[in-house]
């Protein structure tokens, strides 16, 4: 039984490609050719096709699909995509993206058997799958296109949302059931999609056929998902109707500063500590259901600490350094479950966000994604310099008045005094060790063969100091070590910015 055969069984009517264009980008959302809306901001889809005349090179060419002509010209080329987002401007990157009209799933390797449990899942009692507006035909495989009943604004808080539920909704829709190749292929949410009226790899027509009247919403998609990958609607920036006059007239200083003198975003200067710091927490903390979203991690954070400073990030990180990490670091993540192998196309895909739009998530959110605990510093709800300005002023008065500072170099490690007390009493015993120190028998059990890091690191190169308050500090023999343990002790520094 063909593909045709069985969407007629199942009601799917077969569409114009006009028609199913103008169902997903509605008259009036798009502008006119030649046309120009003052003080408004429209944007376009944006399709990509191959010229005969310069062989495998892509053009980029803007389609207005209310006038037609440029669907015309995409339906006669060998190659042709267009993806259910409109962009501003003339470059269809997610960068530019302006709004999602439809959520677009390839699934290959399906066969008619495939198509029709698939199809049922959508209408049988229990919902297994969420429901399409339409099926398209592209040649071994189909397209799903889920169209939306309001399109969604993709502001940068909402755009790794959308890629984090579609790649869920991927994992539910591409089974044993539905296709005959095993591991899901993965497309974000700008990817394009072969045009309909157009050519298929083999020659033929691209078909679409109308399974649904209705559009969705999030929160249908949302309930094919695990909680985690839910997007809360109620937390979206709506949509605003504000023209650029209206928003020059209500924020004059946004207005003189971004827009009339061209001045940039304002950025934090991030050290590439933070870069080097989640390196070594991917090494030791993820997962296999995670790998991704820690290489995407590793990409957002590469462009937070990307920005040159002078002072506090002298060294920036660049995405030549980003993709060379991470191509490497998926070798590490691909033996998590090598049955389930990650590949180079899925580092391709996480290395997509290192994009400035991304770097205000927050760091709840990327403990959510990636399920790594990120510590949060510790200032008492107050900035930086308001932190430390205040507990210098502290120390200084209670120095003037002649008080003790208590802990002034901060709290001992219990792990340090069982070492110290360790080393003084080789044969020693934890009973012994709760006499002299008083610490707790359940402390010393899980202290017991602990190490400090930079002794572990450069014992036979370092000695031990004990200070005035009973601090021990290690001192480093050789000068030409120096350096090397300087280094080390950044690399400690793994705290993760909240401001940043």
């Amino acid at each position: 039984m063909a593909f045709t055969d069985v969407l007629a069984e199942y009601g799917c009517s077969e569409v114009a490609p006009v028609d199913f264009y103008r169902d997903i980008f509605p008259d009036g959302s798009i502008e006119r050719r030649g046309e120009f809306r003052t003080g408004e901001f429209i944007g376009n889809p944006i399709g990509v096709f191959q010229t005969e005349r310069k062989g495998e090179e892509f053009k980029f060419h803007q389609i207005i699909l209310n006038d037609l002509e440029g669907l015309k010209e995409l339906q006669q080329s060998s190659f042709s995509i267009l993806s259910g987002l409109t962009y501003f401007g003339r470059r269809n990157v997610l960068e530019h993206a302006s709004k999602m009209y439809a959520m677009i799933f390839d699934i290959d390797g399906v066969t008619d058997k495939g198509l029709a449990r698939f199809i049922y899942g959508t209408r049988c009692d229990f919902n297994i799958y969420p429901a399409p507006q339409y099926i398209v035909l592209s040649g071994s495989g189909i397209h799903l296109y889920y169209l939306f009943e309001e399109p969604i604004p993709l502001y940068p808080n909402i755009k790794l949302q959308l890629k984090e539920l579609k790649y869920a909704l991927t994992r539910k829709i591409w089974n044993m059931y539905v296709s005959d190749i095993k591991e899901p292929q993965y497309q974000g949410i700008n990817q394009g999609f072969r045009v309909v009226g157009g050519k298929t790899k083999k020659g033929d027509i691209v078909r679409a056929f109308r399974c649904s009247e209705k559009k969705i919403t999030l929160s249908y998609l949302n309930e094919f998902v695990q909680e985690q990958y839910r997007i809360d609607e109620t937390k979206l920036f709506p949509d605003t109707t504000m023209s650029l006059i209206e928003a020059a007239a209500a924020y004059p200083e946004w207005y003189q500063k971004r827009v009339i003198d061209g001045e940039p975003k304002g950025r934090w200067h991030v050290s590439r500590r933070l870069y080097e710091w989640w390196k070594r927490q991917i090494l030791s903390g993820a997962t296999y259901h995670h790998r991704y979203y820690c290489i995407m991690l590793l990409a957002i954070i590469a462009r937070k600490c990307s920005y040159y400073d002078k002072k506090h990030n002298p060294n920036p990180v660049t995405y030549e350094e980003l993709e060379k990490d991470a191509y490497e670091l998926q070798e590490y993540l691909n033996g998590i479950k090598p049955d389930e192998p990650f590949t180079k196309s899925d580092v391709k895909a996480a290395l997509e966000c290192f994009d400035s739009n991304f770097i205000d998530m927050t760091r709840k959110e990327c403990e959510r994604v990636t399920a790594i605990t990120i510590p949060a510093q510790k200032r008492n709800y107050q900035k930086q310099e308001w932190h430390l300005e205040d507990m210098r002023t502290k120390k200084v008065n209670m120095k003037r008045r002649g008080q003790a500072f208590k802990k002034p170099e901060g709290r001992p490690s219990k792990g340090l005094s069982v070492y110290e007390w360790r080393q003084q009493h080789p044969e020693g015993r934890k009973a012994d060790c709760n006499k002299d120190t008083g610490l707790d028998p359940k402390t010393i059990r899980k202290w017991w063969e602990y190490t400090p890091p930079t002794v572990r690191h450069i014992s036979p190169n370092v000695r031990q100091e004990i200070d005035e308050f009973g601090r021990s500090h290690i001192i480093v023999t050789q000068p030409k070590l120096l350096f090397e343990y300087n280094r080390r002790l950044d690399e400690r520094e793994n705290n993760f910015d909240d401001d940043n």
